[in-house]
């Protein structure tokens, strides 16, 4: 509908801001003007937000070790303006907790006050860094009481062996196992590991712990040789525990024989994830724990990592032949 106005001879005219030969657009511009500023001022960039430290540390709080570092990657300028909220305590010392446990990270701490003169207080990120690099491992209430050794496959995972010493330290135990085709028990050296396993860098998915024959090697220079895990005999076959010495539940591949396998699977690990391997090795020719020691080089257990297989090495570090 057109506005129209009388003119001074009384006819009706369209107005000039309503007929065809006004621009009606004039009346909606300041409007458009205000709508366009209202636009630019919503408007955020990325360059707006990696200006707010608040918002980088709670976008940090999300990422595990190697994302942050490859966040930081991105680029130059990225790098400048992420530096100090990437670095921040609040993003790191979470990590440390997580992957090496409040009373290890706790411990470490104390140590390094004990050894420091200054009064610099270390970052939780070159803490985090100092641990790894060291190898550090998490609290665990369920590794035997004599440490072997560790090692780690870098950014992938790390491996702990221990033994469960008696007393005595002899090894010899009653096996169930066939002698000329008849089965009885036998009196075998036999040394009970416990290798504790944990996801360190793997985020985007789970490491598996395929069904193996977990053995440990004790070749000299002239000759190979290895000790493999007992499984003729139910009461010593491999036990899947957690770190608390809790029974690790069965995955979700089991289905239809309500065992903790299938496709060979024994368990899947999430970052930060641990899991204890209990196992009895037949320890030849090594009556003692010490012996054991002596002969073993490194126990090697097989991992899975996004469909390919890769061997963690762990050296036993044993007293001197």
């Amino acid at each position: 509908v057109e506005s129209q106005s009388i003119d001074d001879n009384g006819k009706r005219s369209p107005s000039a801001w309503g007929n065809s030969g006004g621009d009606s657009k004039n009346v909606f511009e300041p409007h458009l003007k205000r709508l366009k500023a209202y636009h630019e001022e919503q408007t955020v960039t990325i360059n707006d937000i990696i200006k707010r430290d608040r918002i980088i540390v709670k976008i940090g709080s999300f990422l595990d070790p190697g994302s942050i570092l490859r966040f930081m990657c991105v680029s130059k300028s990225w790098q400048v303006q992420l530096d100090p909220a990437m670095k921040s305590d609040s993003i790191w010392s979470p990590l440390c907790v997580q992957r090496f446990g409040a009373y290890s990270v706790r411990e470490w701490l104390n140590d390094q006050d004990e050894e420091s003169t200054g009064s610099t207080q270390i970052s939780h990120m070159n803490l985090y860094r100092q641990m790894s690099d060291s190898n550090v491992k998490p609290k665990c209430h369920f590794e035997g009481n004599l440490h072997l050794g560790g090692g780690k496959i870098d950014n992938v995972a790390c491996g702990w062996v221990s033994v469960v010493e008696r007393s005595n330290g002899e090894t010899l135990r009653s096996v169930l196992t066939s002698v000329g085709g008849e089965i009885k028990y036998v009196s075998f050296p036999v040394v009970e590991l416990r290798i504790l396993i944990q996801n360190i860098g793997i985020a985007d998915t789970a490491i598996e712990i395929p069904d193996q024959i977990i053995s440990v090697d004790a070749s000299t220079r002239r000759r190979g040789e290895e000790m493999f895990e007992i499984t003729s005999d139910n009461r010593m076959l491999k036990k899947v525990y957690r770190a608390d010495g809790s029974i690790f539940s069965p995955i979700a591949n089991s289905v239809s024989n309500g065992m903790n396998q299938m496709h060979g699977n024994l368990v899947k690990l999430r970052l930060f994830e641990t899991a204890v391997l209990s196992v009895s090795i037949h320890a030849r020719a090594c009556p003692t724990t010490t012996k054991f020691r002596q002969r073993a080089n490194f126990a090697k257990t097989l991992l899975n990592v996004r469909g390919t297989t890769v061997p963690l090495v762990i050296p036993i570090i044993g007293p001197k032949r």
